[in-house]
């Protein structure tokens, strides 16, 4: 299931947008939820509440909070989502860019300019989905990485947590280390944690989206934040 963002103070708009990724969405065989949202700070407030979505249609002139601020909030909580700007000017263009916008579209949008957008992002995302096989209980199990929130090694197990279930691993971590590769990062000797659900980062914890905490060691910091960076950077490709 896709899910899809439209923020855009103008219900009009907002309604025209949802029409065209519906339609977008059903040309392409696509499973879709898409949501509206009137204000920035209504966005945010569900984004920091656990509302995961992949792309965010997302206006730039709107009250109160504008598109760009919301993106840098976003970008600066952790959020990893294809960020896609809607607007009637184009001076705001270096801007959105500095925040790794997707792209930009000029109102009254064009529908096979956000359709061929829309491609753009589903491609990335498709980079990113792949599916990991694991040995459990004697068989091998198929886990899509982008389920995954983290692995905990523990004595003689290691843990992996996706948001709906946990299985024990058999597995040294060095070994999923690699197995799971780019996408993850060893925040710690006992943990390692998919970057696409990491919110916030300081100097010794690492926020996910779903609010639990892992430690991080503190030579490894600087280096959370360039994986973070460097993810945030492949994912709006």
């Amino acid at each position: 299931m896709l899910r899809i963002a439209v923020c855009d103070d103008d219900p009009a708009q907002a309604e025209y947008l949802m029409a065209l990724a519906d339609r977008w969405a059903h040309e392409r065989g696509q499973p879709l939820c898409v949501c509206p949202y009137t204000a920035a700070e209504a966005f945010f407030f569900a984004w920091e509440s656990g509302v995961v979505f992949d792309i965010l249609l997302l206006d730039i002139q709107m009250p109160g909070m504008d598109g760009i601020t919301l993106a840098r909030r976003l970008r600066q909580r952790g959020g990893q989502l294809a960020i896609i700007f809607i607007t009637a000017f184009s001076d705001h263009m270096d801007q959105g860019y500095d925040v790794g916008a997707l792209h930009y579209l000029l109102k009254p949008v064009n529908e096979q300019k956000l359709t061929r957008t829309l491609d753009r992002a589903l491609e990335a995302l498709a980079r990113r989905r792949r599916t990991v096989v694991f040995e459990l209980n004697g068989a091998l199990e198929q886990i899509p990485a982008d389920e995954i929130l983290y692995l905990e090694a523990l004595s003689h197990t290691v843990m992996l947590y996706t948001s709906q279930k946990s299985y024990a691993l058999r597995q040294p971590m060095r070994q999923l280390e690699a197995d799971l590769g780019e996408g993850f990062f060893r925040c710690h000797r006992s943990y390692l944690v998919s970057l696409r659900y990491i919110r916030r980062i300081t100097r010794d914890t690492v926020l996910l989206e779903n609010d639990q905490s892992l430690p991080l060691s503190r030579k490894r910091y600087e280096a959370a934040n360039r994986a973070l960076m460097g993810y945030f950077r492949e994912a709006s490709i």
